[in-house]
Parts: structure tokens; sequence; C-alpha cells
């Protein structure tokens, strides 16, 4: 049975889980800013000094290129030293990210909250980081297979001069915007069917999405278009700020906590609406998907 998808009602499906499941949604919204905040303070404080070593690195080596002095090993010490200084919160993160986003699933797929403490580590976050890890693995393969194709055209083009090099690739650059969207609107609902299923759903997730991809595809594109608009608050937000990105004031000092804390929150309650736009699209997919396989869904039953 093909899945029936509306734009319309992918796109209002955020707003059905907020009527639906009100102190849920805003119980998550509320963790979902302190989890990002508490990330960002965290980042800042103990790996700005890295990541402003690697920028400085990082430009100098740009503009050495060609002379006697260029020096690529510097710019590999200095990101060895980043990342090294990041890994932890990279770990700790991805393990608290898997845990928020099966809440927040949990809420759009089956309707279920989980109190002031929605979190568990179970069957769900399993089934959430091997689906997320496969997903990882195939976005990857599909980028380096595209990469490699669109180096093969921007070669032949630029057999024809300069004019052939810019044409290839600009036709590069759309090629690899295209197979993007082509490929996170197949991948889309695949966490949310998996959830629902309790198993990892990925063919049968693809499958679902192909046979509704135009009107998902728009329902995505309108969500990224929030994201692009709140991404713009938080920039003119940080405009505003008295740290660089680097989390330092003038002088060089450290940012205090608190306004920081208070930054990192704040852009986080913005991307909570379009976020959940394309959550909720996204879940509303594959809730579509699950109820062509089976006579009805029991979600919010």
């Amino acid at each position: 049975m093909t899945p029936k998808f509306e734009t319309g009602k992918a796109l209002g499906f955020a707003m059905e889980v907020f009527r639906a499941r009100q102190s849920a949604f805003l119980i998550l919204a509320l963790w979902t800013a302190v989890y990002g905040a508490v990330m960002g303070v965290l980042v800042l404080q103990q790996a700005g000094d890295e990541l402003a070593e690697y920028v400085r690195v990082s430009q100098a080596f740009n503009s050495s290129v060609g002379r006697p002095d260029t020096n690529p090993q510097a710019v590999m010490e200095a990101m060895g030293q980043y990342l090294a200084a990041l890994l932890p919160f990279l770990a700790v993160g991805t393990v608290a990210g898997v845990i928020l986003e099966s809440a927040w699933l949990r809420l759009f797929v089956r309707g279920e909250g989980g109190g002031v403490f929605p979190f568990r580590l179970g069957r769900d976050e399993g089934v959430f980081a091997l689906t997320a890890l496969i997903l990882t693995i195939i976005a990857i393969a599909a980028f380096f297979l595209a990469s490699i194709v669109i180096v093969l055209i921007v070669t032949v083009f630029a057999l024809g001069g300069p004019a052939g090099a810019a044409l290839g690739g600009a036709i590069g650059i759309l090629a690899l915007f295209t197979l993007m969207a082509v490929v996170a609107t197949h991948l889309s609902p695949v966490l949310g069917l998996s959830l629902l299923q309790g198993k990892p759903a990925i063919v049968e997730g693809i499958r679902g999405a192909r046979q509704m991809f135009w009107p998902l595809l728009g329902a995505l594109a309108v969500a990224m278009l929030a994201s692009f608009l709140a991404s713009l608050i938080t920039v003119g937000l940080f405009g505003a700020m008295p740290f660089d990105q680097y989390g330092r004031i003038d002088g060089g000092e450290p940012a205090g906590m608190p306004i920081l804390f208070g930054f990192y929150f704040f852009a986080q309650l913005v991307a909570i609406i379009p976020a959940a736009l394309l959550r909720g699209a996204a879940s509303y997919t594959a809730l579509q998907i699950d109820a062509a396989n089976r006579p009805a869904s029991d979600a919010f039953s």
C-alpha cells in the first residue's frame, strides 16, 4: 500500500504533537536548551584557546602557500590539539544527544511523554544509535562517491579552459547540493520509523520516502528555510555579544559562564521551532509509512 502524504499536515504535525502533549513538549524544549547551553559553554571554556590557535595557524598557512616558510605540520599539530581538547565533549555530547533525540522521537511517533525527566537508556536509544550510525555511513559513502564523480566532471570541463572550469565547478556544486537534498529526503523518516518499530527500518524507510519524495522534499525545504531564518537571528544576537567566537572578551580574557550560558540557551530556544518542524515532517512521514504497512498506527492511542 502506497503511503499517503500531505505537505500541510507534515508541516503542521509538530503543532499537533504540541497540542496533544503540551507539557511533555515544553519539558523537552527546556532540556534541549539546557543541553545546548551546557555543551556550548564547556566547549568554549575548555577548547576555546585551542580553536583560536588552530584558526590562527590555518590563516597563516593559507597566506604563506607557495612560499618557503609554508608549514603544513603546524596546521596538523594545532588541529590535533584542538580535536584532543574537543574529543571528550564530543563523546559525552553524542551520548546525551542520542538520549535527548530518542525522547523527542518517542513523543513524536508514539505520543509518549515521560514526566519532568523523560530520559532513559534502553532499547530505543540502542536502536536510535545503531540506525544513526548506519545512516551516517550511507551518507558518507554517498558523499564520497559523488565527490569522485564531481571531480571528474570538473576535470572534463576544465579541458575547455577557464570558462569550462568555472562552468564545471558550478555544475559540480549544484550536483552536490542536489545529492545532499535527495539523500537527506530519503533518509529523513528512517530514525522515527526505526524507533516506532523497535528495530532499524532503513530499507523500509527509504522505500517509503521514495514513494512520496516530492511533497516530502517540499516540507523539508520549508523547515530548512525556517532553520536558516533562526540562524540569522542567532548570528544577529551573537554580533551584539561582548565575546568573540572563541568565548573571549576584549583583552583576551574568557567570558563569564552566565553570559555564555545565556547566549547558548537563547540560541537553542530560537532553534526549537525549526527543529520541531523538521522532526515533525520526518515523524509524520514515518507514521504514514508505518500505517501503509499495517492496518493502523497506534501512535497517540
